[in-house]
């Protein structure tokens, strides 16, 4: 399943939400993007079609969304991000997450080592090492 407009409404259905104009407008910019995207970045974008929209009612459907597995959350330096995570599968996601920038890099389980001693039956479904890209790394040292 990929993350387009029509997965993050059907998913939305299939969960029981009411498809409001804001929650639709909301699919929309996560099927449009493929970065993570803080709330404020949401918020901005929809003022434009929603201009009576506060910031409380975009952060309450962000954590609803993400509550319902409609959406992913990672933490950066300057705090939470979202995106649309429809399309995962059994296999485990593997991701580099740069703090400052917030990039993501997804990597293959050959590039870095796994976590060891898991508890036993539990199952991992993400892997992520947070850290600092390059250009992120060269910058700081230069400030």
């Amino acid at each position: 399943m990929h993350n387009s407009y029509e997965h993050i409404i059907e998913a939305m259905n299939r969960q029981g939400l009411r498809l409001t104009e804001q929650r639709k407008s909301i699919a929309r910019i996560f099927a449009s993007t493929g970065h993570y995207c803080s709330a404020k970045e949401i918020y901005l974008k929809l003022l434009s079609a929603h201009p009576d929209i506060s910031y409380d009612t975009v952060y309450r459907n962000l954590k609803m969304l993400l509550a319902l597995g409609i959406l992913d959350q990672i933490y950066l330096q300057d705090g939470a991000r979202f995106k649309a995570c429809l399309n995962r599968d059994k296999e485990v996601e593997r991701q580099v997450i740069c703090l400052h920038c917030g990039q993501v890099i997804p990597f293959e389980e050959g590039n870095l080592p796994l976590v060891s001693g898991m508890p036993n039956g539990f199952e991992t479904i993400s892997i992520r090492y947070y850290g600092y890209c390059r250009s992120c790394s060269n910058n700081t040292r230069k400030e």
